[in-house]
């Protein structure tokens, strides 16, 4: 790796209690374990004096790590020496190879600067177009965790930014020779430098730093880190690129949505969101399409979701519209509701109104609480007339 310094952590991330121990933490060199074989991971053999390069398929038979699985699980393979090998029993030898490394039990990187991999891309990209013929496609690439250490990557002399920026690019160029009217969307964070596009990113070897100057401007950027929405949103749009919200994220409530519907609505070049689950949790996509379709979010306070009432707070809220001390509404009826601002409308039916707040009930039933100040002053008459 050329480094100075490594540092090495050991601990429990996430833990909330109990009794943590540690003992006989120790750094042992293990061989050729997960050794990966590839063009650009070349394996040497040396003897003790520098120039003592020793051959594989002459000297030793090739190396291959049958058990390859990215973890510190097993054995590794040995070097078996060929008759004719060079190499005597008992040598001391220097060996320098490239091993795999998993992110996450399931995550592993693909080396971007690896020829294999284009033409892997290459037939993927023609069977998709042969079967389903898409006219939007979206790269998966995102939390890219690794890269920038192989010899294939060290060859090119590019920084991790444009290495990253080349490779999206040929997929772009890619999926533009089997469809020229092709949509193409990415996720945001490897482009963002308000989020993975930076300095010292996991095991990156590189800097990701400007990367966003290497793509196409006509991709499409799936933005999804909520917390910095406003300044990826504006970074993009300042560039030319066109948004998309990736929105929800398997909450257990709709309220992220209202800060991206609303930060969407203020980004030039935005597309619209879209409802992004990776549990295949879809309880809350009926409410979700209707608060986009309806621009119910600024009616809402920023910093709050709508509150859902429950059925049986549904029926006390009904029971006070019938009484003659609270609101009254001779018949039910729909009407469109306007924010304060005049910018964003919804269909709902008037559910009664208490403590500042107003509840309106939408088509599928769901009844939604608004603050009064929110609404535009035609409604808040509208709703005052109803108390007399």
């Amino acid at each position: 790796m050329g480094l100075p310094a490594v540092r090495v952590y050991a601990g429990i991330w996430g833990g909330r209690s109990g009794v943590f121990w540690l003992d006989d933490l120790r750094v042992e060199e293990v061989g050729l374990l997960n050794v990966l074989r590839r063009p650009g991971t070349p394996i040497t053999v040396r003897g003790e004096r520098p120039n003592a390069i020793h051959e594989e398929g002459r000297d030793f038979e090739p190396i291959t790590d049958p058990k390859l699985n990215f973890h510190f699980d097993h054995d590794c393979p040995t070097i078996k020496l060929r008759p004719e090998s060079r190499i005597r029993q008992g040598q001391t030898l220097r060996v320098s190879y490239y091993h795999g490394t998993s992110v996450t039990p399931r995550q592993v990187s693909l080396c971007m600067s690896e020829p294999g991999l284009d033409e892997i891309r290459r037939k993927q990209a023609e069977l998709v177009q042969k079967h389903l013929a898409p006219r939007v496609w979206f790269l998966g690439m995102d939390e890219i965790r690794q890269g920038g250490s192989c010899a294939a990557c060290k060859a090119r002399k590019k920084s991790m930014a444009e290495i990253l920026g080349d490779y999206i690019t040929r997929q772009v160029q890619r999926i533009r020779e089997l469809n020229p009217d092709a949509e193409v969307f990415i996720w945001s964070d490897m482009l963002d430098p308000h989020h993975n596009a930076h300095r010292d990113y996991y095991m990156v070897d590189g800097d990701l730093t400007g990367s966003w100057q290497y793509v196409p401007k006509d991709l499409r950027i799936a933005c999804w880190n909520h917390k910095a929405r406003e300044q990826s949103l504006a970074h993009f749009s300042r560039l030319g690129f066109r948004t998309l919200a990736a929105a929800y994220y398997d909450a257990d409530t709709l309220k992220s949505t209202y800060g991206w519907l609303d930060s969407i609505s203020r980004t030039p070049g935005a597309l619209g969101i879209m409802y992004t689950t990776w549990r295949k949790k879809y309880d809350l996509l009926g409410s979700f399409g209707d608060l986009v379709a309806q621009g119910v979010v600024p009616l809402l306070p920023r910093d709050s979701a709508p509150r859902r009432l429950s059925k049986a707070s549904e029926e006390r809220s009904e029971a006070k519209e019938d009484s003659p001390s609270t609101n009254r509404q001779t018949a039910a009826e729909f009407r469109t509701w306007t924010d304060r601002g005049g910018r964003y409308k919804m269909e709902a039916e008037f559910a009664g109104a208490a403590g500042g707040a107003v509840n309106l009930r939408q088509r599928n039933g769901d009844v939604i609480s608004i603050e009064l100040e929110k609404l535009s002053a035609e409604d808040q008459q509208w709703i005052e007339r109803r108390k007399k």
